[in-house]
């Protein structure tokens, strides 16, 4: 998402004296219209068929140096330059020989793109706070590995653009789970001494899972306006899908040893979900809401001394009334999830989205009312992390 910047309206910014830029003029090409390396600058004021070298510095890292030859109108022309903020220009004679001429100032080329992707790979380490009381311990920590694959669109959109603003399949995503919550005792409930277990309980304390995500549509707010201008906010809608690796163990309440059977029930989600992004310089906020099914694979415990006859949500008995999470009488109509995300980011760079610092809450329910069959069954968790992008490593290129 493009971050707003006192930036933005400056683009040539000099420093030296007067003189020196009325001899040595610069003019600039911005990689306009989403073509990342089509800029150029130009200085004037050299002798053509010179032969000089020129470094710099691009958003404060140094560049190697490059030897060109000045053109028929004196001007020496640094070409394939990409969005930046280029200083410290130095230029130097090679044949014939000179002495360097500085050119002590800061150039901003823009391209005016927005939404850019890239092929990305966060790695995140959080601790885990639940709202389930009994759970033991009530926090956790978990890791996730996520891979983002853009699909459409990888070079943005124009800053000035009106029906593009609406982008059907823009990624997929991959993400990898794993929590240090094997060692659980999550208890199941009796009905005529077959052991059940509660869904959202599977879904709260898996310790593995693999998610695959696809974006249908991504919608880009504009900053400004008539015209419409800039990027404020991005709207997506995604289709959603897990499989998650429970451990359970054999017991009906936290007072009970936990027995040496234990299992890995594995449950498959899928849903939508909507989402609101916004950001501004350094933090960005995001708020979601999902629907999803939850189907387990393993309904009941002591399924070979105990034939299964009924699922979960097809239970109802006097003796259960009590059990809060009771999925429901009737056949489960499925699950929401609200969720907010404040994330800062710790980077170096304003700009580039590669380390952060988030908290996020999430709040899952089957939404029962006064009037419903359903029996209440929610949970909400807070979680705190790290999250770093891996793939700067290998490219320096940013995404919005």
């Amino acid at each position: 998402m493009k971050k707003s910047s006192h930036l933005f309206l400056l683009t040539v910014l000099l420093v030296s004296t007067s003189s020196l830029f009325a001899q040595y003029p610069i003019t600039l090409v911005q990689p306009e219209n989403c073509l990342n390396n089509k800029g150029s600058i130009t200085i004037g004021g050299f002798t053509a068929a010179h032969i000089y070298s020129v470094v710099y510095n691009k958003d404060s890292s140094a560049q190697p140096a490059i030897t060109l030859t000045a053109n028929a109108a004196n001007q020496i022309v640094i070409t394939g330059l990409t969005e930046g903020l280029y200083s410290n220009m130095s230029v130097t004679g090679v044949v014939p020989a000179a002495a360097a001429i500085n050119i002590n100032g800061s150039i901003v080329l823009e391209d005016k793109c927005i939404a850019r992707q890239k092929f990305k790979f966060i790695g995140a380490a959080y601790a885990n706070f639940t709202g389930v009381q009994a759970d033991d311990p009530t926090g956790f920590a978990q890791f996730y590995a996520r891979l983002s694959v853009p699909v459409f669109k990888i070079d943005g959109i124009p800053d000035n653009a009106t029906k593009k603003r609406f982008i059907p399949l823009r990624n997929i995503y991959f993400q990898l789970m794993y929590g240090n919550t094997d060692k659980f005792k999550l208890y199941s409930f009796d009905s005529m001494q077959n052991r059940f277990l509660n869904r959202v309980d599977l879904l709260a304390h898996n310790y593995f899972s693999g998610s695959l995500g696809i974006n249908a549509l991504t919608i880009i707010v504009p900053r400004r306006w008539s015209p419409n201008t800039g990027d404020l906010i991005h709207l997506y809608l995604d289709g959603i899908s897990a499989l998650t690796i429970t451990k359970v163990y054999d017991t009906l309440q936290k007072s009970d040893p936990a027995t040496n059977k234990d299992y890995n029930v594995k449950t498959a989600l899928y849903g939508f979900s909507a989402k609101a992004a916004f950001q501004e310089g350094r933090w960005r906020m995001e708020l979601a809401f999902r629907r999803f099914w939850l189907y387990p694979m393993t309904n009941m415990f002591n399924n070979q001394l105990n034939s299964q006859r009924e699922n979960i949500n097809e239970i109802y008995l006097p003796d259960n009334s009590d059990k809060k999470f009771l999925a429901s009488r009737k056949k489960s109509s499925g699950y929401c999830n609200l969720e907010a995300l404040f994330v800062y980011n710790t980077g170096s760079k304003p700009t580039k989205d590669d380390s952060n610092i988030f908290l996020r809450y999430s709040y899952t329910s089957n939404m029962p009312s006064a009037s419903s069959e359903r029996f209440a069954n929610t949970y909400f968790q807070f979680q705190l992390g790290y999250s770093q992008d891996i793939t700067k490593i290998f490219s320096k290129k940013g995404a919005d």
